[in-house]
């Protein structure tokens, strides 16, 4: 014996579980979008602790410079080598910073596919 449920039931249980569903989408896209701004933050402050040490190797540059024109050359060397050694760190630092940075790491991917997906199967 089959019991059938009278149609306001059913619809009720639709709009119900349509209901949760939104919920649901509406944590994931929360939950990404918080770790796209993580994600954001890490890269900002690579970007900035990077420009800092590249603004240490630009003095040691100067400081290079100063020498070098003191004729100090083991000094000057020294320090143009310090200098050139910490804007390399400084360049990679602020290089992988910007890679956390691109608009393509900050989209929320898993949201976007399943509004695809919704959307496809309307």
């Amino acid at each position: 014996m089959s019991i059938e449920k009278p149609l306001t039931q059913l619809i009720g249980d639709l709009a119900a579980e349509i209901a949760g569903l939104v919920r649901k989408e509406i944590e994931l896209a929360r939950s990404e979008v918080t770790e796209k701004i993580t994600e954001a933050r890490q890269g900002f402050v690579a970007v900035g602790r990077g420009s800092a040490v590249i603004y240490a190797g630009f003095l040691f540059l100067l400081l290079a410079a100063d020498k070098a024109l003191e004729l100090e050359l083991p000094d000057w060397a020294a320090a143009g080598l310090i200098g050139l050694v910490v804007l390399l760190v400084g360049y990679f630092m602020v290089r992988n910073g910007r890679t956390h940075l691109q608009i393509e790491n900050l989209k929320p991917r898993l949201t976007l596919q399943t509004r695809r997906r919704q959307s496809h199967a309307s």
